[in-house]
């Protein structure tokens, strides 16, 4: 998979997708080293959120090209792994709409974190995070409830 093909499937607009392509373009070289450190930084401070705009859409195009084989590994369906970079597409075009500028927001990035670990699954219109979830179960009158908030509390503890 390369980035040309990912901005395909991706169905952007034709201004998106022509300004994108000119961007990889003009600076493979630099999208190629900042997507090694793209992800890293604490407190959802990455590296790539102080990049510019087209920069970050860029950056995070490039890497769904390695991501596409790791959720192709796991088994996701084709369909399944489109619908979920998708996302990227609508992003990219609601900050096109209210900036008027190709690119992704800082907020963007941080969410697509998910992908980028392999955390999230779309299908259709509906997305999906598996996690494991811990509650705390207590019958109450012949029922069973589950009380976050105790869970929460009893978490913590652990």
């Amino acid at each position: 998979m390369n980035f040309d093909t990912i901005v395909t499937q991706l169905q952007f607009t034709a201004c998106i997708e022509k300004a994108l392509l000119k961007e990889f373009a003009y600076h493979q070289r630099e999208i190629e080293l900042r997507s090694l450190t793209a992800y890293k930084g604490e407190n959802f401070d990455f590296e790539l959120c102080s990049q510019r705009p087209a920069m970050r859409l860029a950056v995070v195009i490039y890497l769904l090209c390695e991501q596409y084989k790791k959720y192709q590994k796991i088994g996701v369906p084709e369909n399944m792994i489109w619908d979920t970079f998708r996302d990227v597409a609508l992003r990219a075009e609601l900050y096109f709409q209210k900036i008027g500028e190709v690119g992704l927001d800082q907020d963007d990035v941080v969410w697509f974190r998910h992908i980028m670990e392999t955390e999230i699954f779309q299908i259709g219109s509906l997305q999906f995070q598996p996690f494991e979830m811990m509650y705390v179960e207590e019958p109450m009158d012949g029922f069973d409830f589950i009380y976050i908030e105790n869970a929460k509390r009893n978490a913590s503890s652990w």
